[in-house]
């Protein structure tokens, strides 16, 4: 298969994503728990060199190669990962000569730190960005878990950032996963995006679990009923917002939202979510309707954030970055850019080739030609020869 001959044999890269709050961390410690799969907790190196990849320029150079090292070893959260940053330098500037190498080699470090052959990430926030993942990694593959939005944002309002970022961010934020995971079923393969509910995973995560592994491609293992054993070694003390990984699996927080959110909160996102939530199989409360003032804040707020990403795509598209970004070895990026420079030459030929015929054409068809009608007769048959 395709992926396979990519990846070596271990398999396409697993990409764990959705709203905030709505178990990502602990859908990754139950993949992690796989004897084949290895899942960081999370990381904040990987959009931001996506994105600013202008910045480093030609990775074909090793000072730029150095660079981005560099910006990757040195970025918030990468001491969490354990590797060694000189290691990691070294590995980047000797094999990765594209952005998309340089974050593999980073996670496949993670996971031959572990003893594991398959590789992946989880951030919530790749709900946004899976465009970005998918031209680094195009052969990845994409978990999205699905938790109630009620309950997901009662949870927002317990932890950092979603504590002093307002209730129409965090409503937003379980609406940004939806609508995301909404064109992801149109628009990408079947055997690329998967989905999971949060619901079914903390009460039947047997089923939820071999169901996931099927779709990965992989063998469910025993040991991933049982992920509260790695957040001591994985999940980083300061994060104190994931104390509930370091325990077993429970449904406990099902339906929190009942006790958690005042009556006006409730009913605003019943107003907003409530498409979204039934499409998913969630029943609605039938609270009262919501405030016409607090409707109207939170669209203000939905509009700032929708022209948010919208520029945000659109300034990724724009971006003048002539060089490969996919994933892929030195020979292949040389082999890329080989191909890259013989295709500008033959457009460049095409357009000269097009240029000539163009001003033939006029010179034929001009009033000092027209004596040499069997001349013109000729170049017509020459330029359409009839069949």
């Amino acid at each position: 298969m395709w992926e396979v001959a990519i990846y070596g044999g271990r398999g396409r890269p697993i990409f764990i994503l959705g709203s905030a709050r709505s178990g990502t961390t602990l859908l990754s410690l139950m993949l992690h728990r796989h004897p084949r799969i290895a899942i960081p907790v999370e990381n904040r190196f990987v959009l931001p060199v996506y994105l600013g990849r202008a910045e480093f320029g030609d990775l074909a150079e090793e000072d730029n190669r150095a660079r981005l090292a560099e910006r990757i070893v040195t970025a918030e959260w990468f001491a969490d990962l354990q590797l060694d940053p000189r290691r990691i330098t070294d590995r980047i500037v000797d094999e990765a000569w594209t952005v998309g190498a340089a974050v593999g080699l980073v996670l496949r470090a993670y996971s031959e730190r572990n003893g594991k052959l398959r590789w992946g990430d989880k951030r919530p926030y790749y709900r946004n960005t899976m465009w970005a993942i998918r031209t680094m990694f195009p052969a990845a593959q994409f978990v999205h878990i699905v938790r109630d939005g009620r309950d997901a944002v009662a949870s927002m309002a317990t932890v950092p950032p979603f504590d002093v970022e307002g209730f129409d961010h965090r409503v937003r934020t379980w609406m940004e996963a939806a609508e995301n995971a909404e064109q992801a079923r149109a628009k990408l393969p079947a055997d690329t995006f998967y989905e999971l509910y949060y619901e079914r995973l903390v009460t039947e995560p047997d089923k939820e679990l071999r169901a996931l592994c099927a779709f990965l491609g992989e063998k469910f293992d025993e040991a991933m009923l049982r992920p509260e054993g790695l957040a001591d070694d994985v999940v980083p003390e300061y994060q104190f917002w994931h104390e509930r990984t370091r325990q077993e699996i429970s449904s406990r927080s099902v339906g929190a939202f009942r006790e958690q959110l005042e009556p006006w909160q409730l009913a605003v996102c019943e107003a907003v979510m409530g498409k979204a939530l039934r499409e998913y199989g969630y029943e609605l409360t039938g609270s009262g309707p919501a405030d016409p003032e607090h409707l109207e804040e939170y669209a203000r707020y939905e509009r700032r954030k929708r022209k948010h990403f919208q520029q945000l795509r659109k300034n990724d598209k724009e971006l003048d970055y002539p060089w490969p970004v996919a994933d892929m070895s030195p020979d292949e990026a040389r082999l890329h850019r080989k191909v890259a420079r013989l295709e500008k030459r033959s457009a460049r030929l095409t357009r000269q080739r097009d240029d000539m015929r163009a001003r033939l054409d006029k010179l034929v068809e001009s009033r000092s030609w027209r004596w040499t009608a069997p001349l013109r007769t000729t170049y017509r048959n020459v330029r359409s020869p009839r069949p």
